[in-house]
């Protein structure tokens, strides 16, 4: 291969290189002719340098929070404000600039004790100031670390435990350039040793005891103290300590620039792991599966073994070492829902693919031909169906019993009713029944049930200008309409509402017809009666305090003799009522009272004996307006009825002034128990006093005391017990 610098190539850094795999024994060399001069000296990267590597960092990536480790250890790091995408010496590499950035994250296989080890990175410091450059430590504790840092202005090992080791190489970094700087430790001789660009440039004896902090770090400890400016890249960690060939053959290759992750395809990685079948989300119906997965090693070392993972369990591992083929596993699978995977290990680790899920249902998929969702009008029902699998047996249940067919083509006899189809077929082969149980139907065979609850026998009371309740139950899966009828009158009910009313007439029999959707009929017939039946009552709508009124009530029994009588009016029960049998059955009950002193609207109703009860009758109101009888004033105290002068006892007789004290008891009926009463007096002397009355057109009775006086009289009395109208006036 020849690249001529006269071919017009672009100004600039130009990286060039080849990407190849290497495995064990290979040794790869590249002799390129560039710009007209050959080099035979040219990079490469040796399998050898693999062993025992923990974590390797190359920094190819320009972006994102996550700095990956390129070996098999997965020692993944995080990024917090370097920057990345820095000039490294191969490619990118990373960078703190004025003293920013960390790098870190939790890793796992790192010098924890007296072991050896080896550290390799390219460092370009900016600064010499006392800084860490990288190491592993206990995150809470600064005095638990191994660290490369830049101290005294020299390259500096520093380990903070029980023994601490301080290694000052005496080596001065040289500022704003990249340097390859090796630590290695060999536990034999306990030797310490520093390589600057692959040059054994300083050693001590001492012992490294190691710490076991899980945090590693660039450019700060993990607690972030002693932070440093600088840029690495090509981060090495071995837990062996390297050759003095190998750091100055590691050197070589990457001082001239060797191309940015050509070595990564040389490490050891897991294999490649593809899962075939049964693929995600399978079905089957038979329970013999075969798994079939690809296995392809990625470089190294081939493959070890593949494991067979169901439901999460090992079910078994094939070690046969083939590379780059399909391994096949056969197995017998229950029923029901399951998973699986494989893994496979190469010397570079262990690979499982994502987890596939898979479903065995070897139960027959049943599809009903009949019965179907529908009602039948006999009780004789075909069953006939078909299956995707050989069926040995099938079962009906639909009334929670069991029964086996002779044949999926036959017939039975199904009572009424709304039923649930449950239909199983058995597989002749694995012995699971399938089911269908997507089939409602009804077998609707008979009349439907009407029984009429209301009225019925005897009522004791009900009044006529009320509707009769109507009620009734009735059932059936299939009901269409409901039908009463009355006195020739027919009536539509609604069968679910099972309550109704009808207005009462002369007949105390009725029927109720319900059917069915299938043309099934039924009816109902009832007689029944009336002890009591209110048929109308007469009272005046209002009345005043102290009138009297009467009350009537008339009533049809069911040839029972009404024996007694009495009208409850607003609480109290007044007896003595007067009952008139005015025809066969019908009765006339009629009381007259005198109205309490006591305004409002007042309830009443009748009690009547009959055959040893009492039926209290429909309560009715009565508006009580105010009766008053007193001084004459305002409407409606407006209309006179009494007019009372005083003359002088002289043969003149002329008109005199007086005082009177006076006490009126009235009453709009005769006086006695229930009546009213006005106290008046006025001790001013006047020449007459007018009294009004409200109701102003009836007449009052009264009983009058009075006494009255004036400066030139004595005392004198008046009585006087009187009935007044409104042309009462003296």
């Amino acid at each position: 291969m020849e690249i001529n610098k006269e071919t017009g190539l672009l100004k600039g850094n130009i990286t060039i290189g080849i990407f190849t795999d290497v495995k064990k024994g290979d040794r790869v060399e590249w002799i390129p002719t560039l710009f007209g001069e050959r080099l035979t000296k040219w990079a490469e990267w040796q399998e050898s340098w693999n062993a025992n590597i923990i974590s390797y960092y190359n920094f190819t990536g320009t972006t994102g929070d996550v700095l990956d480790d390129v070996s098999a250890s997965g020692n993944d790091l995080d990024n917090v404000a370097a920057t990345r995408g820095a000039t490294g010496i191969i490619g990118n590499g990373v960078a703190s600039v004025l003293a920013q950035g960390i790098i870190n994250g939790t890793i796992a296989g790192f010098p924890t004790s007296d072991v050896n080890f080896t550290i390799n990175s390219w460092i370009k410091t900016e600064t010499l100031d006392f800084q860490v450059l990288l190491g592993w430590m206990q995150a809470s504790d600064g005095n638990l670390a191994a660290q490369v840092t830049i101290n005294l202005n020299h390259y500096f090992f520093r380990e903070v435990n029980l023994f601490s080791t301080q290694f000052d190489t005496g080596i001065t970094p040289t500022i704003g350039t990249f340097e390859m700087a090796t630590f290695t430790y060999d536990k034999e001789s306990n030797n310490m040793s520093f390589y600057l660009d692959g040059v054994l440039s300083a050693s001590i004896t001492s012992d490294f005891t190691g710490t076991s902090g899980t945090c590693f770090s660039l450019f700060k400890a993990c607690n972030n103290a002693f932070p440093s400016n600088a840029t690495l890249d090509e981060i090495g960690i071995w837990n062996r300590t390297l050759t003095p060939t190998e750091i100055s053959d590691i050197f070589d290759a990457q001082k001239d620039g060797f191309v940015n992750g050509t070595h990564i395809e040389v490490f050891d990685f897991p294999p490649i792991v593809v899962l075939n079948s049964p693929i995600n989300g399978f079905n089957s119906t038979n329970q013999t599966i075969i798994f079939n997965g690809t296995i392809t090693r990625v470089s190294g070392s081939g493959i070890l073994n593949v494991t067979l993972f169901i439901d999460g369990i090992l079910n078994e591992t094939n070690s046969s070492e083939i590379n780059d083929t399909d391994y096949l596993f056969t197995k017998i699978i229950s029923e029901g829902s399951h998973n699986w995977t494989y893994e496979s290990c190469s010397i570079g680790g262990c690979t499982t693919a994502t987890t596939q899920n898979f479903t065995i249902d070897s139960s027959p998929t049943i599809n009903v031909f009949s019965p179907t969702n529908t009602t039948f009008a006999t009780s004789t029902i075909f069953f006939n169906a078909t299956s995707n699998l050989t069926v040995d047996k099938w079962i009906v249940n639909y009334n929670g019993t069991n029964v086996t067919l002779s044949d999926i083509n036959t017939t039975l006899e199904v009572e009424d009713g709304i039923h649930q189809l449950l239909l199983y077929a058995n597989n002749s082969i694995t012995g699971v029944f399938g089911l269908n149980d997507t089939i409602f139907f009804s077998v609707d065979v008979n009349a439907p049930e009407l029984n009429i609850t209301e009225p019925f026998g005897v009522i004791n009371f009900q009044d006529i200008s009320e509707n009769q309740t109507l009620r009734w139950n009735v059932s059936d899966p299939n009901i269409d309409t409901c039908l009463l009828q009355y006195e020739g009158v027919n009536t539509t009910l609604s069968c679910a509402a099972n309550i109704s009313n009808f207005t009462i007439g002369t007949a105390r029999t009725l029927d109720i017809f319900a059917n069915d959707t299938f043309g099934n009929m039924v009816s109902d017939t009832v007689t029944w009666s009336y002890l009591v039946l209110q048929t109308s009552t007469t009272f005046n709508s209002s009345s005043f305090e102290t009138a009297e009124e009467r009350f009537t009530v008339n009533v049809t029994t069911n040839g029972s003799v009404i024996t007694a009588g009495s009208l409850t009016f607003d609480g109290t029960e007044n007896t003595g009522a007067t009952i008139t049998n005015t025809t066969v059955n019908n009765y006339s009950i009629t009381n007259s009272i005198t109205i309490p002193a006591s305004i409002g609207t007042k309830n009443h109703n009748f009690n009547l004996t009959i055959v040893g009860m009492i039926i209290n009758t429909t309560t009715q109101p009565q508006i009580i307006n105010a009766t008053n009888f007193t001084i004459c004033g305002a409407a409606p105290q407006d209309t006179p009825f009494i007019n009372i002068t005083f003359r002088n006892e002289t043969l003149a007789e002329e008109d005199v002034n007086a005082t009177i004290s006076s006490t009126w008891t009235y009453s709009l009926t005769e006086l006695s128990e229930v009546n009213k009463t006005l106290i008046f007096i006025d001790a001013t002397q006047k020449l007459n006093y007018t009294f009004c009355s409200s109701p102003s057109d009836r007449d009052l009775n009264i009983d009058l005391s009075m006494t009255y006086n004036n400066d030139i009289s004595q005392q004198r009395s008046f009585l006087l017990t009187t009935t007044l109208s409104n042309t009462t006036l003296t």
